[in-house]
């Protein structure tokens, strides 16, 4: 006769004190097997001695640790997946996979070689500019922190990064590396070239990670380029402007001095006192004669040409002449179909604040409310020492006054405020004066 057990399916995994083990009751393998499989939520277990593999070892709340959130690798891209897909969707290892083929094969040097174009016609050489690359980068393109690409020295993060020429400071080609630490003050990474073993401080937009979208950096890359011509364009457009000579442009007339100080000073505050407007008109004028002399440089621009390619830097004509923007056919910014009186009504059907006397109702029993919580349940206003006696005797007066005032007061209150609110609406959800429940 088989022993005892105490277990559910009548087995415990263990033979009782005094049985020997030979003799003892063993259950099937297929069947112990199959239970701890299908134990908790159906997840299958590992194939280990214990039958688990240390991964998906289900615990008795029916979770797993399957379920819990991964610490998101550097090598791996970043896809808006969720961690467990429906049937019949693509799975996300499967999607990471494939981002990770495409990426693979994407070469930095040729995708540049494509906007080639566009960066020599704004002459983004290294050289050739006095302006940093990094100041003009739009960190709107960063997928990750830095301290998501970059998880520490244990980790190996591999990259694609910009090698200089040490002659001219010139990218030469993007090389495969490794990184190996950040400086998150200036957001630069330490890397490694594989062809030389090289270790080089590179700023980030010099630094294309492996699940990074190189696709997206090209075009963060061009576009800080395209960023920094224009504002060196700017500058040197308004240099030439602060430049030209102000003498022979005349100033504000008193009319138009006088008309500026009447609309400058119409106000109660500055009109009963006397301001020295000496220094404010002085700055007006270098305002006016600076656009006098812009308008003077636009017109010598637009009608000759030999001055805009003698400038120092030449200034092009998308930059002083932008393409005019097409009248729209219709004042009205066009919508699509919308229902604008159903979705009010079913908006008005679900919410109380459609009414004035309702917010009003509101308004009055918050005002109501902040009186309660400024009030002390204890008396703390002394101003010379007492007894204890005295002591207890006024901290259970000023408790009884607070407790009578919520108690009483400020419930009648309540009543009377939502009552006085609403004994205008008439029929309608907010009558007072309905009698039966069911309407």
């Amino acid at each position: 006769m088989p022993p005892s057990v105490n277990g559910m399916n009548g087995t415990n995994g263990h033979s009782l004190p005094g049985t020997p083990r030979k003799g003892g009751f063993k259950p099937k393998a297929k069947f112990g097997l199959k239970k701890h499989a299908e134990n908790g939520n159906g997840h299958a277990a590992g194939n280990g001695k214990d039958g688990t593999n240390g991964n998906d070892v289900v615990n008795g709340a029916g979770g797993s640790v399957a379920d819990e959130p991964k610490i998101l690798s550097p090598s791996e891209p970043k896809v808006m997946i969720p961690f467990h897909t429906k049937a019949g969707e693509v799975p996300r290892q499967v999607q990471i996979e494939r981002k990770k083929r495409l990426y693979a094969l994407q070469d930095i040097n040729q995708l540049l070689d494509e906007r080639k174009d566009v960066l020599s016609e704004k002459k983004v050489e290294v050289a050739n500019s006095t302006l940093s690359l990094e100041l003009f980068d739009n960190t709107d393109y960063e997928s990750r922190n830095q301290r998501e690409w970059f998880l520490g020295k244990e980790h190996v993060t591999h990259a694609r990064a910009a090698k200089f020429d040490d002659e001219d400071d010139a990218i030469v080609a993007w090389e495969p590396c490794t990184v190996e630490d950040v400086k998150e003050e200036d957001n630069s990474y330490l890397v490694c070239f594989k062809s030389s073993g090289e270790k080089e401080w590179l700023p980030r937009m010099y630094v294309c990670f492996q699940a990074e979208d190189p696709f997206q950096f090209v075009k963060r890359f061009v576009e800080t380029h395209v960023e920094r011509s224009k504002s060196e364009l700017q500058l040197c457009y308004d240099f030439y402007v602060d430049n030209m000579p102000t003498e022979d442009i005349p100033l504000l007339t008193n009319e138009q001095v006088n008309r500026i100080l009447v609309y400058a000073l119409n106000s109660k505050k500055l009109k009963d006192k006397l301001m020295d407007t000496s220094q404010l008109i002085n700055e007006i004028n270098i305002d006016y004669a600076r656009t006098m002399n812009k308008l003077v440089f636009d017109v010598i621009l637009e009608t000759n040409e030999e001055s805009r390619d003698s400038a120092i830097i030449k200034i092009e004509e998308e930059f002083l002449f932008p393409p005019k923007q097409l009248a729209p056919e219709s004042g009205t910014v066009p919508l699509p179909p919308y229902d604008f009186p159903e979705q009010f009504s079913q908006f008005s059907f679900h919410s109380f604040l459609t009414k004035p006397e309702v917010i009003t109702a509101i308004v009055k029993v918050k005002s109501e409310g902040f009186k309660i919580q400024k009030m002390n349940i204890f008396n703390v206003h002394y101003t010379k020492s007492s007894k204890l006696q005295e002591f207890e005797q006024a901290q259970g007066q000023a408790t009884d006054q607070v407790a009578n005032q919520v108690k009483e007061t400020w419930i009648l209150t309540l009543k009377n405020l939502i009552r006085s609110s609403f004994k205008d609406v008439g029929k309608g959800w907010f009558n007072l004066n309905e009698q039966n429940q069911e309407t």
